[in-house]
């Protein structure tokens, strides 16, 4: 159950940030859900591909978030043993 709630607040997250995106810069709503979805890279891009979209812009957004996830990751795991008392 815990799977799929996470799951339903992570495509809610992706929906609110595509409309504040589709707001903001103009793009359109489906290009910036696309862009802003759950998914793996190469996934979304053939999506975008399918649906007429911007390859480049949905590639550009995952590759982006990967490379965060990747560089934040490792700070926030240490931050969360030390405020455990791990003391590792």
């Amino acid at each position: 159950m815990a799977a799929a709630s996470a799951a339903f607040v992570a495509a809610l997250a992706a929906a609110l940030f595509a409309a504040a995106t589709s707001a903001l810069i103009g793009v359109s709503f489906v290009q910036a859900l696309v862009a802003f979805a759950p998914g793996s890279l190469e996934a979304m891009t053939m999506m975008a591909f399918a649906l007429g979209l911007d390859p480049l812009f949905v590639g550009a957004h995952h590759l982006a978030r990967f490379l965060l996830i990747s560089v934040t990751l490792p700070f926030a795991a240490r931050v969360v043993n030390e405020s455990q008392g791990d003391g590792r």
